[in-house]
């Protein structure tokens, strides 16, 4: 898929998922401080 998108894309792409991922393994979700909040 990378080769197909061009150098530039691909860079841009991978950017994007990687700020995306970040985003995502920090946010906390209200299902996970009901659960674990109060264990710790």
């Amino acid at each position: 898929m990378l080769n197909a998108l061009g150098d530039h894309v691909a860079e841009k792409f991978l950017e994007a998922k990687n700020a995306e991922y970040d985003d995502y393994r920090v946010d906390v979700s209200d299902w996970e401080l009901e659960r674990y909040l109060e264990k710790f």
